[in-house]
């Protein structure tokens, strides 16, 4: 069999249609067994539903399932169809709110946020990520993190950063990396920062 692959963070559903021919008439009755082809295991046994779900608990790997169809009360005159699933891990969101590219004023203190990066398998993974962030400014290609402004990573497991940038200059822009990486996936989101000057209200006294 062909497996049909999907991710775990999709939800994963499979149809049966069913036609009795029976004389006379019986009502069907369904099995779903479902196989861990690695483990060569039961996972579970469903019965009398038209519709499987797969749930989204179950672990990466090549799955079987199997649809027995029997007319009620005669089990011994099943039918069988078999089909197969390949369960991968979805790939890691990462995002850096405020896009790829945005403008900070030189007063401001300057925030870098990818809290809303995302494992879309697993709403608490965030406690087991590698976190890996780069800050690179151009044109001279050089670091931007303080406190000596020469480096170009930071250690640190947050996702959030918020550093004074009065050091950093109009003329250049910076570009900013957050790299996740969790369960041998990798993924990363940039962000080009532009300082620009800061224009102070004006009072005018009359």
């Amino acid at each position: 069999l062909n497996p049909t692959k999907f991710m775990r963070s999709t939800p994963i559903v499979i149809q049966s249609r069913i036609f009795m021919t029976c004389s006379p008439p019986r009502q069907g009755k369904t099995t779903w067994t479902v196989i861990d082809v690695s483990k060569q295991a039961v996972v579970f046994i469903v019965n009398d539903i038209v519709e499987l779900t797969i749930p989204s608990e179950l672990e990466n790997g090549l799955y079987r399932i199997q649809l027995d169809v029997y007319p009620e009360g005669n089990p011994a005159n099943s039918v069988a169809k078999e089909a197969a699933i390949w369960i991968t891990s979805s790939p890691l969101v990462v995002l850096i709110q405020g896009g790829q590219r945005r403008s900070v004023p030189t007063a401001q203190e300057l925030v870098i946020d990818g809290s809303e990066s995302k494992d879309p398998d697993d709403q608490y993974a965030y406690q087991h990520w590698n976190l890996k962030w780069t800050c690179m400014a151009y044109p001279q290609k050089s670091g931007c993190f303080p406190p000596s402004l020469s480096n170009t990573t930071i250690a640190t497991q947050d996702l959030k950063l918020a550093f004074s940038q009065e050091n950093l200059t109009q003329a250049d822009f910076y570009q900013f990396t957050l790299e996740i990486e969790s369960s041998g996936r990798r993924s990363k989101a940039q962000q080009n920062i532009t300082i620009i000057a800061f224009d102070a209200p004006k009072i005018i006294a009359k």
